[in-house]
């Protein structure tokens, strides 16, 4: 049954809410991207249609049935909190904040201009009185002014009993200033920090934010993770920033934010040059590109205490001496490896080198200069990280989108020759849980090395990956799988639980009968 609800039919509303907050507990409810957006814009405040639930138990719906009666139910709370908001008036609007987690990542606009803040305020309201909240997530903030920006801040302080993981996105331009006003007034229960903002912002004079002057926490001393996706303003905001790392003793995970300049990067190395800094921290991911010295500094910085480390800069042009650092100190240590791309030879060496490897993501990019003189594959040391578990490769050549010559030189064919060796030793891998293999979308060499899922082509090189269980081959550019690859695979790989990249390129229709033998072979197979 379907009822057509308006929304200043206020019996109506209060019934139908009822029935659905009867079934939902009010601690658990979530808010729901799509709901907020149509409730907090009046242009859409027309009519609203509620799908009445199963008469079921939460226990007894389905997955699909659960997610809509959620839906539903988390709707129907944020017209209970509007509705208060404009006719029961605040004391009620505050009785009825007691909601654990609270997520939104829709715009928060209530008119087609956006300068109508008071949805803004009425949940700042709403959070600042809440002492059940946990999680706080809210994304893509459409405008803040100063003021409300400042009363958000305020909010923060206020949430100091339970507060766990907060998430804040931007879509415009803060006022300046507000990233360390925001930093000193979180709460010092909080495990977990996510800031990002979308677009990048660009480095333009904003309005300042009139704070006064907040004095720092002695520490954080439950922050585990935190990840800011973000730029700080050069001068005193990234002073007050590694001011603030400075008391974060229990850090596990960083995501470093965009720095202002080389200068400012090379003084956010000296932090972690410090000893008593972050002792804890196991995970890195930096978005800068370091210069000069600030390779190595940053090895030798991390080197026993970071485990993962992850990276956006350019690795294709790391020097000899930086390769041979990275690999002497982080040999032991190093479980996590995520870099945009290597040239060949220095992936081998980081294969050879970092024996307790766990995960690897990379772009293995054919260095055509390299191939000339070191052609001996004889002498190549297999790979030793026989404890990898998850892994990415992705092949390119050297030449990005060059016209492609009709035959082969003797560097095209010994780079070939070194990929194919690649293949061979992802077979040495016997503990992989996930593997992801395929070339550039754009790369025009793939065409020539011929790698695929054929058996004459390599699959039966992988035949001790017996622990496989996700396989996305999206990037490869030919699979050849047949009958017969169909029965390898379902023999082989019985843990098999995921494919990815293999029936998206299947033309509309029956489907062939490679994919049906392999989906009853493995019943449990989800193929995308």
């Amino acid at each position: 049954m379907t009822h057509h609800v308006s929304i200043f039919d206020i019996p109506h509303i209060t019934e139908v809410i009822g029935s659905y907050l009867e079934r939902q507990d009010l601690l658990s409810c979530t808010f729901v991207n799509r709901a907020f957006y149509h409730i907090f814009n009046p242009l859409l405040w027309n009519e609203l249609a509620f799908e009445q639930s199963p008469d079921k138990t939460e226990k007894e719906l389905d997955p699909i049935q659960k997610d809509a009666f959620l839906n539903k139910a988390s709707l129907a709370r944020i017209l209970c909190i509007e509705t208060a908001c404009r006719y029961k008036g605040l004391p009620e609007l505050l009785s009825i904040s007691s909601c654990k987690r609270l997520k939104i990542m829709k715009s928060i606009v209530s008119s087609h201009n956006g300068e109508d803040m008071s949805p803004v305020l009425y949940l700042l309201m709403i959070t600042a009185n809440n002492k059940h909240l946990d999680s706080w997530s809210l994304g893509s903030w459409v405008k803040l002014t100063p003021d409300v920006f400042w009363l958000m801040t305020m909010t923060l302080t206020e949430i100091t009993t339970s507060l766990s993981d907060l998430e804040l996105g931007f879509s415009f331009n803060p006022p300046k200033g507000w990233f360390p006003q925001l930093l000193k007034r979180l709460p010092l229960t909080l495990k977990s920090l996510y800031m990002f903002w979308t677009p990048p912002m660009p480095r333009v004079e904003r309005e300042v934010c009139q704070f006064s002057n907040q004095p720092w926490p002695e520490a954080y001393p439950c922050l585990e993770t935190m990840t800011l996706s973000l730029s700080v303003d050069e001068g005193a905001e990234e002073r007050l920033f590694f001011q603030f790392l400075e008391r974060c003793s229990a850090l596990v995970k960083l995501g470093c934010p965009r720095f202002s300049s080389n200068g400012a990067f090379g003084d956010f190395v000296t932090v972690l040059e410090t000893p008593r800094v972050m002792p804890a921290l196991k995970e890195l991911d930096i978005g800068w590109q370091p210069v000069g010295d600030q390779w190595d500094r940053l090895v030798l910085a991390i080197q026993g205490r970071v485990h993962r480390f992850t990276t956006d800069s350019d690795t294709t042009l790391l020097l000899p001496d930086t390769m041979s650092l990275l690999t002497t100190h982080w040999s032991r240590t190093l479980e996590s490896l995520r870099l945009p791309r290597l040239l060949n030879e220095n992936i081998e060496l980081i294969l050879t080198k970092c024996s307790n490897l766990k995960k690897f993501d990379c772009m293995w990019t054919v260095n055509r200069v390299t191939e000339v003189e070191s052609n001996d594959m004889e002498g190549l040391t297999d790979w030793t990280c026989t404890g990898l578990e998850d892994l990415r490769l992705a092949f390119a050549d050297g030449r990005g989108e060059s016209v492609e010559e009709p035959v082969l030189s003797m560097q095209e064919k010994r780079a070939i020759r070194r990929i194919h060796r690649a293949y061979k030793q992802i077979g040495r891998l016997t503990k992989l849980k996930s593997l992801t293999i395929g070339w550039r979308a754009s790369d025009k060499f793939k065409h020539r090395a011929n790698l695929d899922l054929s058996k004459k082509n390599g699959l039966e090189l992988w035949a001790n990956l017996k622990g496989l269980n996700k396989l996305d081959i999206t990037q490869l550019r030919h699979l050849n799988i047949g009958v017969e690859e169909v029965q390898w695979i379902v023999t082989h790989w019985r843990q098999l639980k995921k494919i990815r990249g293999l029936t998206h390129r299947l033309e509309k229709g029956p489907e062939p009968d490679y994919i049906v033998r392999l989906r009853h072979g493995l019943p449990d197979l989800v193929l995308t």
